[in-house]
């Protein structure tokens, strides 16, 4: 996402959409999980202390390409807190579905309209299935 979002306008290679943005980083991740083959393990606070973070730091945009099961009212009220500072979030959503997640749905529900569900298909326009 950053690359193709924020690359440099440098005429070589990939030219991103918002080459002049910033990008940071905020961990919300299990440390040590994510090098396991069953992948990334998130604690509701963390992520929830992630979006916070991004909101001080002044985010237009927080990308939470987690997706998962339903989260708890600490992540719905920190979406909340972002949507009603104008931040837009942004959440991956069909895990080879034709609906959005549980994650993906309850962003959704907590964010005001300020949240985009982001999905795929495939070149024939079917639901990617990975």
């Amino acid at each position: 996402m950053a690359l193709v979002a924020a690359a440099a306008r440098n005429n070589v290679g990939i030219m991103g959409m918002a080459y002049g943005a910033n990008v940071a980083a905020f961990r919300a991740d299990t440390a040590g999980t994510c090098a396991t083959l069953a992948g990334c393990s998130f604690a509701d606070q963390d992520i929830a202390g992630g979006i916070n973070a991004a909101i001080a730091a002044g985010a237009k945009v927080i990308n939470l390409s987690l997706g998962g099961g339903t989260p708890t009212s600490v992540v719905t009220t920190a979406i909340a807190r972002a949507a009603n500072a104008g931040v837009v979030v942004v959440a991956a959503g069909n895990d080879a579905t034709a609906n959005p997640d549980a994650f993906a749905s309850a962003v959704r529900a907590a964010g005001n309209g300020n949240v985009i569900i982001a999905g795929s298909v495939d070149v024939t326009n079917t639901i990617s299935s990975s």
